[in-house]
């Protein structure tokens, strides 16, 4: 089986540029096999261990769909960890998202962009929470992209 390179997956330069920058060549096992799907729109629920790119791709690919007009972006975890870890990276490059969950499971250097109201909700660009926060009341009359 040939190996897949970042290079030949359809991902816009953007991100394509940051990938060379960090000196990524190769997607590993779990990119290779969630990339594909996620840029043709459909859901993805991924599993594997740490340190495998997972939050990674995530930060990526939301990015990416917001930099071509879809959106806002749901970004969902089965943990709290990994949503908040999710959450963290859109923070850091400086995507606008929030939170929503109870915020006693929710990390404390986090507690600011926990969604409080839905007009928090309409105007974030990527909503982050668990699976089972995701059938809330704070999404009820929220589209995504």
């Amino acid at each position: 089986m040939s190996k897949t390179h970042f290079k030949d997956l359809p991902l816009i330069e953007p991100i394509q540029r940051a990938l060379a920058e960090q000196e990524y060549t190769e997607p590993s096992p779990i990119q290779a096999l969630a990339i594909p799907l996620l840029l043709e729109g459909r859901d993805l629920l991924a599993c594997a261990q740490t340190g495998t790119g997972k939050t990674y791709t995530a930060v990526a690919l939301t990015k990416a769909w917001l930099a071509h007009g879809l959106g806002p972006v749901l970004c969902c975890s089965e943990s709290n960890v990994a949503v908040d870890n999710v959450l963290d990276g859109l923070l850091a490059a400086g995507v606008p998202a929030i939170r929503i969950g109870r915020p006693e499971a929710i990390r404390g250097e986090l507690a600011p962009h926990v969604a409080k109201h839905e007009g928090q909700v309409r105007s974030a660009r990527a909503v982050c929470c668990t699976c089972s926060a995701a059938g809330g009341d704070l999404l009820e009359n929220t589209r995504f992209g």
